[in-house]
């Protein structure tokens, strides 16, 4: 032992890795990070890129819904009820989800059934009854989401792409059957 500190004592004051050696092992370190880093963020790139394709699709099959409110028309014999009427002008079938309807004080949600279906080149009336009655005068919108549903593959599943809203505005002119 006093022949090795003899020896070393020599030569340098105290043990450490040289210099070249610690060069060697920052050089490898820093490859060892970088190729982390870099496989990461490929791996992210890789699922953004995914994720973006996937709302690309959806939004391409939403183009092919053209729908909109094109009357609505408030009954005069029943003051609760309104009749929407929908055309669609698009290149797919269209499944009315929910109609809402809304003036400046109040908002009703209709729920419609699943049979609601808007055909190519179609017009489809939705009669709405509500609780209360439609105010004459009063300025309505109309708001309602559709959905498409895309046959895939042999025909044994379906895929369904839900698109925004389309809004309509009307305003209720027939008389208030309530009496005064």
């Amino acid at each position: 032992m006093k022949n090795l500190k003899k020896k070393l004592s020599g030569k340098r004051s105290r043990l450490a890795v040289s210099e070249v050696m610690g060069a060697v092992l920052m050089m490898g370190v820093t490859l060892a990070v970088g190729f982390t880093v870099w496989a990461w963020a490929s791996n992210a790139a890789v699922a953004s890129e995914k994720s973006f394709g996937n709302s690309v699709n959806s939004n391409s099959n939403c183009l092919t819904i053209s729908y909109e409110g094109v009357d609505a028309n408030f009954s005069s014999s029943a003051s609760s009820s309104v009749t929407v009427w929908y055309f669609n002008s698009g290149q797919s079938e269209v499944t009315i989800r929910n109609v809402i309807i809304s003036n400046s004080t109040w908002t009703y949600t209709y729920t419609a059934p699943t049979s609601t279906i808007l055909y190519v080149q179609g017009i489809k009336p939705i009669t709405i009854s509500i609780g209360t009655n439609f105010a004459k005068d009063a300025i309505y919108t109309f708001k309602s989401t559709g959905e498409n549903s895309t046959t895939v593959g042999s025909g044994k599943s379906a895929v369904q792409y839900s698109c925004g809203l389309v809004s309509s505005t009307y305003q209720q002119v027939t008389p208030d059957t309530t009496p005064i």
